[in-house]
């Protein structure tokens, strides 16, 4: 089964489309969780828990 270009464009655009937006949305709840593991008790503002490089 051959493609034309026409198809074959379509298909690299959703897939790239597809990609990008999975990885934003991976990254989006990577951070978020990140940022929200850290308890907030004297623990998070002392010292090395606190500071997460960001």
């Amino acid at each position: 089964m051959a493609l034309d270009n026409q198809q074959l464009t379509m298909a690299l655009t959703y897939i790239s489309i597809f990609l990008v937006f999975q990885f934003i949305m991976t990254f989006h709840f990577y951070f978020q969780l990140r940022n929200k593991r850290g308890p907030p008790g004297p623990k998070g503002e002392r010292g090395r828990a606190g500071h997460s490089r960001t």
